[in-house]
């Protein structure tokens, strides 16, 4: 995902992911936004009323025009798909 226009720090992106009565949802922004161990957004929590969470995404650092947005991911090892993907005896990803 990048940028069409410079993003200064504190830009609101919007929301990445909702959880309702325990079900998550990802919305296209959470999609489709990539990891970095060194991200220039961060995605948040708030708690709207009880069994209702959304994600949002804040801008952390001046981006540039054109720049990716990137995130940190903290719901899973990215690095874990592609480590399964190579291993000769996993099948699930042929």
């Amino acid at each position: 995902l990048f940028t069409t226009r410079k993003l200064v720090r504190g830009t609101h992106l919007g929301e990445s992911h909702y959880r309702m009565d325990g079900k998550l949802v990802r919305t296209p922004l959470g999609g489709f936004i990539n990891h970095s161990d060194e991200p220039n957004c961060v995605k948040s929590q708030v708690r709207v009323k009880p069994h209702y969470d959304k994600w949002t995404i804040t801008v952390i650092e001046d981006i540039e025009e054109g720049e990716e947005l990137t995130l940190k991911y903290t719901w899973y090892e990215p690095h874990a798909q592609e480590d399964a993907a190579e291993d000769p005896n996993n099948h699930d990803y042929e």
